[in-house]
Parts: structure tokens; sequence; C-alpha cells
């Protein structure tokens, strides 16, 4: 952790995100099941599940929103350091935002670049009317292994820099 207990590094801040979601994830399904009444049937018999007297629901409602406020200040400071710290990829400075904008771009490029090598490795021949029809590709193999050799290289040097800096910058938030 950070040494200023009011700020945490990122990569301490997406988990805490992780958190926060997976907390209020379970709470909600618990007053979900409160609202229903749950029956079980196993043979003959019948099974209703009742809540204890631990179990308060106002209190889990109370939890939740206090963990919905905190999960809404942890985004926005994440937000915030996202827009206003710069990293350089591929000799272009731009900010986290910007980064994490480009590596989703380049994974999905590079999905596209794979269905492309797989066309363009491969021609056609038809067997019609006793001759042979080829059909070349329409995509250069060469080139189009070299866009995608490009997109692996950008996208390894996108995720090494942006994990580098989840490690060394932080972020204002005191839970």
């Amino acid at each position: 952790m950070s040494e200023n207990p009011k700020k945490l590094y990122i990569y301490e801040a997406l988990e805490l995100q992780r958190e926060y979601e997976e907390r209020i994830k379970i709470l909600s399904k618990l007053i979900s099941d409160l609202n229903h009444i749950i029956h079980e049937y196993r043979d003959d018999d019948t099974i209703r599940l009742v809540p204890i007297s631990d179990m308060n629901q106002s209190e889990v409602k109370d939890k939740i929103r206090e963990l919905e406020y905190k999960q809404r200040k942890l985004n926005n400071a994440i937000q915030y350091t996202n827009q206003n710290q710069t990293i350089e990829i591929n000799n272009e400075t731009m900010t986290l935002a910007e980064a994490l904008h480009l590596k989703k771009s380049t994974g999905n490029k590079i999905k596209i670049n794979q269905k492309e090598l797989k066309s363009a490795s491969y021609g056609r021949i038809i067997y019609k009317e006793n001759r042979d029809i080829k059909e070349l590709p329409g995509l250069s193999f060469n080139e189009t292994e070299k866009r995608l050799e490009y997109n692996y290289l950008l996208f390894r040097e996108i995720n090494i820099k942006l994990r580098k800096i989840s490690f060394e910058v932080t972020i204002d938030f005191t839970e």
C-alpha cells in the first residue's frame, strides 16, 4: 500500500473496485432473495428459506448504499487519474484513458487481423465443368501477417506500460 493512507496505487484501486462490486452483488442478492419466498422441493418435502434473526434487511440495504457511495467516489478518483496522468506509448504521449481505449481498439484489431490472416492463407479451387477455377485470396498474406505482428507488439507495449504505471501512480481516495 502507498505510504499515504489517503492515496492508493492504481492497481490497489482497481482491486478495491472489484471488491466493492462483489460485495454489492452478494448483498443485493440477499435482499432480492428476501423479497421472494424461496421454496425448494425435494421428493415429498417442501423447504422454505427464512432469514435468521441476525439478518437485518434495513442494515443490509444501508450497507449496500454505503458501498455504492464508496464505489462512485472510487470510480471518480480513478477516472480523474486516467484523464490527468500521461503515458508514452508508441512514441506518442497520451492520457491513461486514451491508452486504455487504444488497448481495447488494438485488441479488436488483433481479432480482425487473425481472421484476415486465415482468409489470406488459402486460395480456393472450384471444380466446375471439367476444369479448375482458382481464386486467390483478396488479401496479401505477408501484409496481413505484418499488420497482425505490429498489433501484437503494440498491445504488448500498452499492457506492459499500463501495468508498470499502475504500481507507480496513486489516486486520491479515502475509504
